[in-house]
């Protein structure tokens, strides 16, 4: 089985899971146990906090590790403009077709001085109370797309196992 149809397969369970239990499914609403969609809306609100400040040991203490993976994947046609803008700096670069780091990298830009704060909305909860996803809209002065944090529940609270984001660049 892929990962992404395993991925799929605990989605659907985990929405089967919550309509037997009693929880309305309303598209665009949080969908599981009321105390840890509460404690995964209280984790991204403060991750967005500790973004405004800057304060990387704050960013770094919502992941499991330094180490978890972020991956951005742009639009076809985002891709398509940084095929084409790289064609005219550096005609033989390869562009990869997403952009891939660690969690470390990731906060590493995200406290610099000059990296702009996302502006979240759209903000949804998915979680059977032992996982989950944190799915929101995210904008920056150079795009916005969607970001989706797998979470799981550890020994210390609502961690962060992986980050994937789309981007659609502003110029577009």
């Amino acid at each position: 089985m892929t990962i992404k149809m395993a991925s799929l397969a605990v989605i659907c369970l985990l929405v089967v899971a919550s309509a037997v239990s009693g929880e309305t499914t309303t598209p665009g609403q949080d969908v599981g146990p009321a105390q840890s969609v509460s404690e995964l809306r209280a984790m991204a609100s403060g991750y967005h906090e500790a973004m405004v400040k800057k304060d990387k040991n704050a960013l770094l203490g919502f992941f499991v590790d330094a180490s978890v993976p972020v991956k951005g994947v742009p639009s076809d046609a985002s891709y398509t403009f940084m095929v084409e803008a790289s064609k005219k700096v550096a005609p033989k670069q390869v562009v990869p077709r997403f952009m891939a780091f660690s969690a470390q990298v990731s906060v590493d830009g995200d406290v610099r001085a000059d990296a702009p704060v996302e502006q979240v909305t759209n903000l949804r909860i998915l979680t059977d109370g032992a996982i989950g996803t944190v799915t929101y809209d995210y904008s920056v002065p150079a795009g916005h797309g969607t970001e989706i944090w797998t979470v799981i529940l550890a020994k210390k609270g609502w961690k962060i196992m992986s980050i994937a984001y789309s981007l659609n660049l502003a110029s577009l």
